[in-house]
């Protein structure tokens, strides 16, 4: 006799959201963004990392691709052409955030516009010795946004006539402690910056504290502003550049809920998302 029994229900379709950070701001906010559209539209998310223990990279293995990932969610996560064709021949969709590609779904903030803004807001207050902090040589990923907010900030000194002096770029790891110990070399300079520009309000955090510990006044001596809008630049005051991380999330994982919900291919969208510039009292005019 056959033995009736419930049906089984069929597992929740999964997607992998690649990600090299989790803990950091920008990375989380995104996260969280991505997890809330996906939840609601009844799917998985897996979060990934892009590198192994010893920092290679994981490429895209046909036994991974066939474990169940329907998609892949790439948030500033290095994504070389060979991974994304393995992806296509394996059925699996891909959508990229934070990294620019002409043939592919992206979405991106409008990183160069975002340093531009900054650096501008710095230069009309009369700035001239402007440090940045930022990343490192060796962070070399492909379409970077910090690379990008690099750009525009380069772009709006050139435009202004600024020649800038190399020894006012200093590297941090996109943390508050980096950006404090990274800000300690420009305090020694014997003609020491003006204005800081952080290519992230977490290390904009660190250079204000660095500061404050240096008795450095901020803003009558120095000029602090960073990038991102973190929850806590409101509350210390940190003149910054937003934009919307959460949309950016938003938007990617909506492009993927309806490659899910159709069987098609994912629509090729380039999404670039505007930024605003938020001033509190951070940053004042040059003495």
């Amino acid at each position: 006799p056959r033995r009736e029994g419930k049906a089984t229900a069929a597992p929740a379709p999964r997607v992998a959201v690649l990600m090299p950070y989790v803990g950091r701001w920008y990375f989380a906010h995104v996260l969280e963004s991505i997890e809330r559209v996906l939840s609601d539209h009844g799917i998985e998310t897996a979060v990934r990392r892009p590198f192994d223990a010893r920092g290679q990279r994981i490429c895209f293995h046909p036994d991974w691709l066939a474990s169940g990932i329907r998609g892949i969610i790439a948030v500033s996560a290095p994504t070389p052409e060979s991974d994304l064709c393995a992806a296509a021949d394996a059925g699996v969709p891909v959508v990229l955030i934070g990294i620019e590609h002409p043939a592919r779904a992206t979405g991106r903030l409008d990183a160069i516009e975002a340093g531009r803004l900054a650096a501008q807001h710095l230069i009309d207050l009369g700035h001239r010795r402007i440090a940045v902090v930022g990343e490192g040589a060796s962070e070399d990923w492909r379409g970077s946004a910090t690379h990008d907010r690099r750009r525009g900030f380069a772009l709006a000194m050139e435009t202004a006539g600024i020649a800038w002096d190399p020894r006012l770029d200093v590297h941090s790891d996109f943390t508050v402690r980096g950006g404090a110990r990274s800000a300690e070399a420009l305090w020694a300079m014997p003609d020491r910056p003006t204005a800081v520009l952080a290519l992230s309000d977490e290390m904009a955090l660190g250079v204000l504290g660095s500061a404050q510990a240096a008795n450095i006044a901020v803003p009558s001596e120095l000029s602090v502003i960073g990038i991102d809008d973190h929850d806590a630049t409101a509350v210390l005051g940190l003149t910054t550049v937003a934009h919307p991380v959460e949309t950016l999330g938003e938007l990617a994982a909506l492009q993927m809920v309806a490659h899910l919900d159709t069987g098609g291919r994912v629509e090729r969208k380039q999404l670039r998302l505007p930024v605003s510039l938020i001033v509190r009292n951070s940053t004042a005019p040059a003495n």
